[in-house]
């Protein structure tokens, strides 16, 4: 069972998403999840955060398309909800 689940909304975090989750795998507390959840991002931070599925029990989400049928951000609390 999972203690603590640690949420991160993200949207064009290419600079730092990989420091972001580098920092969670330094933790001393490993009893977590991180949920992942980006929000239409149009750069690399996907394939940087894939990167680490194999080092963290790290899932990853995005946002689906607008009832328009465009990718687009929605904003962090939409992602967040997701």
């Amino acid at each position: 069972m999972v203690k603590v689940s640690i949420i991160i909304a993200m949207y064009n975090e290419s600079d730092y998403i990989s420091r972001c989750l580098e920092s969670l795998i330094d933790q001393t507390y490993k009893d977590f999840e991180v949920i992942l959840i980006d929000d239409g991002s149009s750069d690399d931070s996907i394939a940087k955060a894939q990167k680490f599925v194999d080092l963290l029990p790290l899932t990853i989400l995005q946002q689906k398309y607008d009832s328009y049928g465009k990718m687009r951000n929605k904003g962090p609390a939409s992602a967040r909800n997701l």
